[in-house]
């Protein structure tokens, strides 16, 4: 990061004078270096509040200086400038300068003009969850159910679990996508439930096929769980998850697959041998040889029980080749 220049303190109009003469870059270390130093010298917040009274050109490089000052209230006032670019900007500061009670205003204010997805997106990636829950309990005290399967899953899990109801009334699939994004232990305990109804449909249906991939890598687990579900449904056995869940979680992997038939991909565990139990490696060798990959290559990989498994397997199997 380039280090903030010395900003000399001036009257406004001077120093809107330097900083037309410098290109925009420069403009805008100079706004962070005041933003920094108003947080400890009067002058230089008193200067910013001059230059706030300036065109829109000045506002904004006001605003600039929140990056440094952190001050909430200027940003909350830009979010109500005449200038659309002012307020533009004034909502991206949202999620990194203003306190949960001022976040949680321009939240509401935002929902006047449907604005507010974007704000509360940026408020979620920057870890708030805290106005993110009371908005979602505003929406749902004043009726908002419409808005609120946009919202739920941004939240805490607590906020997320208290609302899903409402919120699978009237589901979408930036819901889904979001619930397994930031909850995806909570999607995979949800879509069971919805499996338990008996076997999926419409939202679910799609939903599930398309986060599928996420739950492998994020709670493989719960996707192990969920999969075995689907399979007692008759759902297919997605293939593109087989690497992933067979490097985060290689034995149950192995036991489901044993447990509804499936086979698996040759070479699936070639170089991940050595993660496998007696158990497994019987299964494997009895019924999913290629699995495992060259006998000459996984087998030195093996203890001492594993290859008594190996062994005990392969004779008592009626494959012999490979």
């Amino acid at each position: 990061m380039a280090k903030l220049p010395v900003v000399e303190l001036s009257s406004a109009l001077c120093m809107m004078e330097t900083l037309s003469g410098v290109v925009h870059d420069e403009r805008v270390r100079i706004m962070v270096s005041l933003g920094a130093a108003s947080r400890r010298d009067p002058a230089a917040k008193k200067l910013l509040s001059e230059l706030w009274q300036g065109p829109v050109f000045a506002r904004r490089l006001v605003l600039k200086s929140c990056l440094a000052s952190k001050d909430g209230a200027l940003v909350m006032a830009g979010l109500c400038d005449p200038s659309r670019l002012v307020r533009g900007l004034a909502r991206k500061l949202v999620a990194s300068c203003c306190t949960d009670e001022q976040a949680l205003q321009a939240l509401t204010d935002a929902f006047s003009t449907h604005r507010h997805l974007p704000l509360a997106i940026a408020l979620r990636r920057a870890g708030r969850t805290a106005p993110l829950d009371k908005f979602t309990d505003f929406l749902a005290a004043s009726g908002q159910a419409f808005y609120l399967s946009d919202i739920v899953p941004l939240g805490s899990e607590a906020s997320c679990r208290r609302h899903l109801g409402k919120a699978l009334a009237q589901p979408s699939s930036s819901f889904f996508h979001r619930l397994s994004l930031y909850h995806p232990q909570l999607f995979a305990e949800a879509a069971q439930d919805a499996l338990q109804k008996g076997p999926l449909g419409g939202p679910w249906k799609v939903a599930i096929q398309a986060e599928l991939h996420t739950l492998a890598v994020k709670t493989p687990d719960a996707a192990l769980a969920l999969l075995g579900a689907l399979l007692r449904h008759g759902e297919v056995f997605p293939p593109a998850l087989f690497s992933p869940l067979a490097e985060r979680r290689p034995r149950p992997l192995v036991d489901l697959c044993a447990a509804h038939n499936l086979k698996l991909p040759a070479g699936l565990y070639e170089h991940r041998v050595g993660k496998l139990g007696p158990a497994q490696l019987r299964y494997l060798v009895t019924e999913c040889r290629l699995a495992l990959g060259n006998p000459r290559h996984f087998f030195r990989k093996l203890g001492a029980v594993e290859k008594d498994a190996v062994v005990q397997a392969f004779v008592q199997s009626k494959l012999r080749e490979p």
